[in-house]
């Protein structure tokens, strides 16, 4: 049982460089890292912004139609339409999160505001 092991970790010693894992590894070229740092760090172009805000506003018009649906049931009491009003409970939780981090970014980037 002990030799099992020895062909696995020979091929992956074989394969090891063209898999990334050497210590020369390919890095990502020089012109893609200040905008994958800007993104990391959480700062939005105008077109990010102008994506969200469109976003945002489709998904409180389907929290808006979900919960004009939920008043128009009969009966809420049952376990299923508690389960809806706890899932539109979250939406609106996360609705507010995403808008919270919309207006921060906007009001850290002055190119957003424009």
């Amino acid at each position: 049982m002990k030799y099992f092991y020895q062909p696995i970790i020979g091929v992956l010693l074989i394969l090891a460089p063209t898999m990334g894992f050497a210590h020369g590894a390919q890095k990502p070229a020089a012109h893609h890292a200040p905008k994958a740092i800007a993104q990391a760090q959480g700062a939005l172009d105008q077109e990010d912004v102008a994506a969200m805000k469109e976003e945002l506003q489709k998904m409180r018009t389907l929290l808006t139609q979900m919960q004009v649906n939920f008043a128009l049931v009969g009966n809420t009491t049952t376990p299923v339409n508690h389960e809806l009003e706890l899932n539109m409970q979250m939406w609106q939780l996360m609705l507010d999160h995403m808008q919270h981090r919309l207006d921060k970014a906007q009001n850290a980037s002055p190119a957003a505001n424009r």
